[in-house]
């Protein structure tokens, strides 16, 4: 990929993200007229994403606690996301970092630590 490409795709990236910021009421709007996670209205089970929305919105207030509480995946893949647009961004000046593991090792401790927290948030649900 080309630096060129690279520059362009680097600054793309925070105008994609300050325009959903911009727009996340409209968003929210349109995902409620699906009528909500069916999963959990049909079987009274939470799905990994559930609490995303609520998450996400809290996060954009800056209240990262409740963020936390409501689903920690959102504040995990936005660190996650912050980590690897760092690393992009200093590719395009030479500089070499890795700030994720690349292990397959880490990907399936991330998975199951997912599992776990939707395993767990279910059972403590019902307790």
């Amino acid at each position: 990929m080309s630096r060129r490409l690279r520059i362009i795709i680097a600054i793309s990236i925070p105008i994609a993200v300050f325009a959903g910021i911009f727009f996340f009421d409209t968003l929210v709007a349109v995902s409620q007229i699906s009528g909500g996670d069916r999963l959990y209205y049909l079987t009274g089970i939470q799905c990994p994403a559930c609490g995303g929305t609520r998450s996400a919105a809290a996060l954009l207030r800056g209240d990262i606690v409740r963020s936390f509480l409501y689903n920690p995946i959102v504040i995990f893949s936005c660190l996650l996301g912050i980590a690897l647009y760092t690393e992009f961004v200093l590719k395009i000046f030479n500089v070499n970092i890795k700030l994720v593991p690349r292990s397959n090792a880490f990907v399936l401790i991330m998975l199951a630590l997912f599992m776990l927290f939707y395993i767990a948030r279910n059972i403590f649900a019902f307790i």
